[in-house]
């Protein structure tokens, strides 16, 4: 921070970065003393510019804010340097409002440049002058954005319309329901779920989520004492509800079917349980439900029973691979086994 003694023998310290609710632009008074050209220079060397007053809101609220605390004058954007008595602001707003002192500007040759009097009102006087520049940032913004959409939240710390200029501005997204972060674009970067950017500008950014991938594989399992058929990861095809054609997507399912006679099995209704829907094209090692054919292939399941010492120590197993099972009646959710090869492992 600048300090700088001022002609009354007051040393001042550079204003706080001030917001004006009115129009989201910032102001800071800087409290060393220099000609106009250098107060210019120095704003736009700090990403602004010299400030223009275009409405009474405006010019209330920077006199009363940064102009009256301490004594003395203070430099505005205003220059007729181009045209003798031609008032334009060096932003190329037009020049819709002034606020002269009485019997100003005096247009005298050289005095070309605006400044706050030592009251609300303003004067024009020579370059080579010596005041405090008011510098000025219009209002600068950020925007978040997520992709895909639905995918997850953006918290922002401080959460604001606008932000002073170099304000620090921490960023967290949190990602949906199955979604977890990947990374930040636009105006930012990294794979890190919170981080922090500084407002030297507008800024865009963009939280990218992706889908978490569920591993799942298909496993099944039948327990000779319960006589129940575990079937873990079965692709089953999703139906259209009017043309109860296939509509391409599957989900992975948990199911259990008892035996009831050899080699038929009854679906255990309050067993099905969706794990997660499947993406991608492989289904290879996958248990497959057939829809049209009403079928069931398991690459390969294991027959397993519990010791009966109670240790849980799985008795000698055995192995079946390239098993079909068939739902011969589609009224009811009976399947037999039709084709199987034993196997000494799943491998």
């Amino acid at each position: 921070m600048v300090l700088s003694a001022a002609l009354s023998g007051n040393v001042w310290a550079d204003s706080k970065i001030i917001i004006n609710p009115d129009n989201g632009h910032s102001y800071q008074r800087i409290d060393t003393k220099m000609t106009w050209q250098n107060a210019k220079t120095h704003c736009e060397n700090l990403d602004g510019y010299l400030a223009t007053i275009t409405s009474e809101e405006e010019n209330q609220f920077v006199y009363t804010n940064l102009v009256s605390p301490v004594s003395g004058s203070s430099w505005l954007g205003g220059t007729d340097e181009s045209t003798e008595g031609k008032w334009q602001w060096i932003t190329g707003e037009e020049w819709n409002f002034s606020n002269w002192n009485s019997g100003e500007p005096t247009s005298r040759n050289k005095e070309d440049y605006l400044h706050f009097h030592a009251q609300i009102a303003w004067n024009d006087v020579y370059n080579s002058s010596l005041y405090r520049p008011i510098c000025e940032w219009n209002a600068t913004t950020l925007e978040t954005n997520i992709s895909p959409k639905d995918s997850g939240t953006i918290t922002k710390s401080p959460d604001k319309t606008s932000y002073s200029p170099n304000e620090e501005v921490t960023l967290t997204a949190t990602p949906a329901k199955g979604y977890k972060f990947k990374q930040w674009q636009g105006d930012a970067s990294g794979s890190e779920a919170t981080i922090t950017i500084k407002m030297n500008g507008n800024q865009n950014v963009t939280a990218v989520f992706e889908k978490e991938k569920i591993e799942i594989s298909s496993k099944a399992t039948y327990d000779l004492k319960s006589k129940t058929l575990f079937l873990k990861g079965i692709l089953v095809p999703f139906l259209d509800g009017f043309s109860r054609e296939e509509t391409g997507e599957k989900g992975i399912f948990n199911v259990q079917l008892q035996e009831k006679i050899k080699d038929a099995f009854e679906l255990i209704p309050w067993s099905i349980n969706l794990k997660a829907m499947f993406e991608g094209e492989d289904t290879s090692g996958y248990i497959l439900y057939d829809h049209e054919t009403r079928s069931v292939y398991i690459p390969c399941f294991k027959v397993a029973t519990i010791a009966d010492i109670g240790d849980g120590i799985e008795g000698k197993a055995t192995f079946y691979k390239d098993v079909t099972m068939k739902q011969w009646n589609k009224s009811y959710p009976i399947f037999h086994i039709k084709d199987m090869t034993k196997a000494d492992s799943c491998k």
